[in-house]
C-alpha cells in the first residue's frame, strides 16, 4: 500500500490541537473538567496521540531517504529544522510584547531564554529532537520490527524510572523525547505494517489489546480513584501506561482514513484539512493567547462566563493560527529560497 497524503490525518491533527486548547482552557480558566469522561479518555490525551501520529507522519516523509547520509545532508535537514524554528521566533516576539502590554514583565527574559513562552512551549524542543533522531528510530524499526519497538518502549519506561527517582524537573521532563519514545516507535510501526513493509504478526496485536485494557484502567485509577503512582509521577496522563489506548485511537483514525480516503474534499473537509496543516502554528498562537487571557477577561466590556471563554479560545486561536500559518509559510519559503534551500 502506497501512503502519501491521507486527509483524515490532517483532520485528526486539527481535532487534537483543538483538544490542546481545551486542556489549557481547563487549566487557565479553572473549568474543572478533569472528572468528565470525555475529557479523561479523549481530550486530555491529545499530546500522546500527537506523538503516535508524529511517528506515523514522519515515517511517510522518511521513506524518501534511503540512507542516513541522505537525510542528514544540509539540503534536507536545515529546512526541516527551520520549519519549527521560524514560527517559534515569531511567537516569542509577540509573546514578549503581550507580556509587556499586560504588565507581566517579571521573569520574562528568563522565560524567553528557556523557550518557555506559554502553555505547550515544550513541544518545540520535542520536535527539534524528533527531527534530529527520527531516522534512527525509523531504520531500527524497519530492520528489527517489533523488537525495536519493544526496546524503545523499554527506553521510555527506563526514563520514567530515572525521572522519578532522581526527581527530574518538570521543565526537562516535558522536553525529553525519551518520555515519548515508545509512542513514536508505535506510530512508525503502524506505518510499516500498513505499507506492507513488515510482516503481520499476532504477538504485537496481543500486546496492543493488553495495552488498551491497561490504559483504560490506568486512566480510571489516576482520574477518579485518587491513585498515586510510584513510578509515573511526573505526568501520569502523558506517561507510558496510556500508550495502548492512545495508539489504538490514532490507529482507528488512520484505518478509517485509508478506507474512506477521498482526495476530492468538500469545503468543510478543506477547512478541517487546513486547520490540521496549521496545527503547529495554532499551538504557537494559543501560547500568546493564554498568557494574556486573564488580562483580556478583566478588560472585556461584556460579562462572559468562564466556560464560554473555552470555545472563544479555540475559535480565536485557530483563526489566528491559520492566518499565521499562511503568512509565515510564504515568508519562510522566500527566506529559504534566498539561502539556497
Amino acid at each position: 500500500m502506497n501512503i502519501k497524503r491521507i486527509p483524515a490525518l490532517d483532520y485528526l491533527k486539527g481535532a487534537l490541537i483543538c483538544f490542546v486548547i481545551l486542556i489549557h482552557s481547563n487549566t487557565y480558566l479553572q473549568l474543572k473538567w478533569e472528572d468528565s469522561l470525555w475529557f479523561a479518555y479523549i481530550v486530555q490525551l491529545a499530546v500522546p496521540m500527537f506523538m503516535v501520529l508524529s511517528g506515523f507522519t514522519f515515517s511517510i516523509s522518511q521513506q524518501k531517504y534511503k540512507t542516513l547520509n541522505e537525510y542528514y545532508s544540509k539540503k534536507v535537514l536545515v529546512p526541516k529544522l527551520l520549519r519549527f524554528i521560524f514560527p517559534v521566533i515569531v511567537e516569542e516576539i509577540i509573546w514578549a510584547v503581550a507580556r509587556i502590554v499586560s504588565g507581566q514583565r517579571e521573569g520574562m527574559l528568563i522565560e524567553l531564554l528557556r523557550i518557555n513562552c506559554g502553555p505547550g512551549s515544550y513541544y518545540f524542543l520535542l520536535m527539534i529532537e524528533l527531527v534530529l533522531v527520527f531516522p534512527f528510530i525509523y531504520f531500527s524499526v524497519v530492520k528489527w520490527g517489533g523488537y525495536s519497538v519493544a526496546c524503545l518502549v523499554g527506553a521510555n519506561f527506563a526514563f520514567e524510572v530515572f525521572a522519578t527517582f532522581i526527581n527530574i524537573s518538570p521543565y526537562w521532563y516535558a522536553r525529553s523525547l525519551f518520555a515519548f519514545s515508545g509512542f513514536i516507535a508505535v506510530g512508525a510501526y503502524y506505518y510499516l505494517q500498513l505499507t506492507n513493509k513488515m510482516k503481520f504478526k499476532v504477538i504485537p496485536l496481543i500486546f496492543q489489546y493488553t495495552g488498551i485494557m491497561c490504559s483504560i484502567l490506568w486512566i480510571c485509577a489516576t482520574t477518579w480513584d485518587d491513585y498515586k503512582p510510584v513510578i509515573f509521577t511526573k505526568n501520569p496522563i502523558y506517561a507510558l501506561p496510556v500508550l495502548g489506548w492512545t495508539s489504538a485511537l490514532v490507529f482507528i483514525v488512520i484505518l478509517l482514513g485509508i478506507k474512506y480516503n477521498n482526495t476530492k474534499q468538500n469545503l468543510l473537509g478543506k477547512i478541517c484539512s487546513e486547520i490540521g496543516k496549521a496545527s503547529y502554528h495554532i499551538l504557537c498562537t494559543q501560547m500568546v493567547w493564554f498568557i494574556t487571557v486573564k488580562w483580556i477577561r478583566l478588560h472585556c466590556p461584556f460579562a462572559i462566563k468562564a466556560i464560554w471563554w473555552a470555545p472563544i479560545s479555540v475559535v480565536l486561536s485557530v483563526l489566528a493560527g491559520v492566518l499565521f500559518y499562511y503568512v509565515e509559510k510564504r515568508v519562510s519559503s522566500r527566506i529559504l529560497k534566498r539561502l539556497g534551500y
